[in-house]
């Protein structure tokens, strides 16, 4: 290789590279007024307001589990069968300029565990699926979930302050069985041993997925085959049952605000737009997402303006729906939609940049950047012209 072509290779190699990277955001969740990102290369990144640059927090490991949020933090575990003292238990929180990970001490259990990923956590334990939970107090591992109900598995948690809501599922009927809602109140609750003082409601059964989110009042409990249930959050009394405002078919995708439902379902070819493009046709399997008005339950399909196909919707939260690229990179791999008027944002996430120039906060990144590519362009200008001034001069 000639000289200025290594020189102008060296120079492109210390400018980082490219000033975005081509990813996919694999996942989006929602923790207060922050949103988390995950993408291709698991890179965490978090957004604190629309229109800002997203903040790289840390990368998650290879085998690590998608972020579970409860409300007021999201974990991820490494998972696979292993030796408990190998796991990894990883937080993200708003307050967050890192993703935090928790040293585990020598267990109390022995032997190999198998960990599918989290089920939730309170101010005490993270509950693991695999019948298992980490104790955040001590750092140890332990089996089981909560000891005053030794029947039943853990399948989210929602928290408040220190009140934390759970969804429980009956072990003993496998996948299909009976499914609860458990409350009480206190730091600690969760490690007693006596019922007493729990309030717990049965919550109908489900043969496939279901999951809990929540809002300030309400618990909404999502399943998967297509039904939304509603709970009053503090007597957990079934206040709503949304099913007949929804079309047959799986849900993929919920959401709550304060004035509406989300719900995405699968797309049917009654929902084309008025120019005959299904609204939000998101890769393979297009969706429809439907926004119903809480207080008179009914809507229309929402019809989201710029959003790319291969998009999936990830999660809401900032008064936007987000988008990710999820089936391939993309340079512009993030889009916001306004939940009031549909008006869409992209987002392009910084590749090795971010990294290098991290320590002296965003304005220095920017700065760095321009430095970089005027520096570059600069120089090699001056390659190009460096016989012309040899000949001259």
């Amino acid at each position: 290789m000639q000289r200025p072509a290594l020189f102008a290779t060296l120079i492109v190699a210390l400018a980082g590279g490219p000033l975005f990277a081509a990813v996919k955001v694999t996942q989006g969740v929602a923790v207060g007024n922050v949103v988390f990102t995950v993408t291709s290369q698991r890179d965490v990144y978090a957004l604190t307001a629309p229109g800002r640059p997203a903040r790289l927090l840390g990368r998650l490991p290879r085998r690590a589990s998608q972020l579970v949020s409860d409300g007021l933090a999201a974990w991820a575990v490494t998972t696979g069968e292993r030796q408990a003292p190998s796991l990894r238990l990883f937080q993200v929180q708003p307050a967050s300029q890192a993703v935090l990970e928790y040293r585990l001490e020598p267990p109390s259990i022995g032997g190999r565990v198998r960990v599918d990923g989290v089920a939730g956590a309170d101010a005490r334990y993270v509950y693991l699926k695999g019948d298992l939970r980490i104790d955040l107090l001590n750092r140890v591992v332990e089996r089981g979930h909560l000891p005053a109900f030794p029947d039943l598995e853990v399948l989210g948690s929602a928290r408040r302050e220190q009140e934390t809501c759970y969804l429980a599922r009956d072990r003993s009927a496998g996948e299909a069985g009976r499914l609860w809602l458990l409350h009480s109140g206190g730091r600690d609750a969760a490690s007693r041993t006596d019922p007493d003082g729990w309030l717990k409601v049965e919550a109908g059964a489900a043969a496939r997925d279901v999951s809990l989110k929540a809002d300030d009042g309400s618990l909404f409990l999502v399943f998967a085959e297509g039904r939304v249930l509603r709970f009053d959050r503090r007597s957990l009394r079934l206040a709503e049952d949304l099913s007949p405002m929804l079309r047959p078919g799986p849900i993929r995708f919920f959401a709550v605000d304060a004035h509406s439902y989300w719900v995405g379902q699968d797309a049917g070819p009654q929902d084309e737009a008025p120019g005959g493009d299904a609204p939000d046709a998101t890769g393979p399997a297009a969706m429809t997402l439907w926004q119903i008005d809480r207080e008179v339950l009914d809507g229309g399909a929402f019809h989201a303006g710029a959003v790319p196909a291969g998009f999936q919707p990830l999660d809401a939260g900032m008064g936007r729906i987000w988008y990710g690229s999820s089936a391939e990179r993309h340079r512009v791999p993030l889009v916001a939609v306004s939940q009031a008027d549909g008006t869409a944002r992209s987002y392009s996430i910084r590749g090795i940049h971010a990294r290098r120039w991290a320590a002296v906060g965003h304005g220095f990144e920017s700065a760095g950047e321009i430095v970089l590519v005027a520096g570059f362009a600069t120089v090699a200008m001056g390659i190009v012209t460096l016989p012309i001034w040899i000949w001259f001069v």
